[in-house]
Parts: C-alpha cells; sequence; structure tokens
C-alpha cells in the first residue's frame, strides 16, 4: 500500500485545522581539542502541522508530568517519513516546549504522523 497518499490527505486536513510547527535541535560537532572548539555544528528541522490534543493522564503520570505545563499534540510533518527527536525544541501556545516523547503512526516504515508530548 502506497502511503504517501494517506501522509497527504492526513497533512492537508490538520493544515485546515491546526498549525505549522516546527521541531529543531542544535549540536555543537565534535570537540577539537587543539582549538578547544566545536566544528560542524548540525542544526536540524521538521517542519510540519499540529493540533492539541488530550493528554493521557494515566500516561502522564508514568512519564512524571502530571504537575507540568505538559502538552500532546497531533503532528503531520511536511515531508513524508521526516520523525521529531526526542529533547527537539517546539514553539507552542506561546511557549518554548521540548519533546518529551514520540508515538509514532508508520503503518509502514515511514512516519505518517505522530502523537508528540512535549512540556
Amino acid at each position: 500500500m502506497d502511503y504517501t497518499l494517506k501522509h497527504s490527505q492526513a497533512l492537508k486536513k490538520l493544515a485546515a485545522k491546526g498549525a505549522p510547527v516546527i521541531f529543531s535541535i542544535s549540536t555543537p560537532g565534535t570537540y577539537v581539542e587543539a582549538t578547544d572548539e566545536y566544528t560542524d555544528p548540525v542544526f536540524e528541522e521538521i517542519a510540519g502541522q499540529a493540533v492539541e490534543i488530550p493528554g493521557d493522564p494515566e500516561e502522564y503520570k508514568s512519564m512524571e508530568l502530571l504537575g507540568t505545563e505538559a502538552v500532546t499534540l497531533f503532528f503531520v510533518p511536511t515531508v513524508f517519513g521526516a520523525t521529531p527527536k526526542l529533547h527537539m525544541s517546539v514553539d507552542w501556545a506561546g511557549a518554548l516546549r521540548t519533546v518529551s516523547q514520540i508515538f509514532p503512526i508508520r503503518p509502514a516504515e515511514e512516519l505518517i504522523a505522530a502523537r508528540v508530548i512535549v512540556v
């Protein structure tokens, strides 16, 4: 089955009801002791559409997130298969949040969408 069509349909639906988001992370690269600097820093971005959905209190409890500002997003990447990673940052509801957990939806190797918990 070709899931690219399912992905594009999901992205279109979410674009109508959700908001554009960009998950990002920066890593310093390789440390060079001789110069005491990092070379080749890496900046990674995953763009897409998201909508806030109700979080699962039991899930939050097991992750020790009760009492935090945890939010669950339903996310569809712009690029089929692009997957947010733990510790990526995203601006949501006026706050910079960090990815705490990802529940991918990938019926065949490539990600179509994901539930992403951010704090």
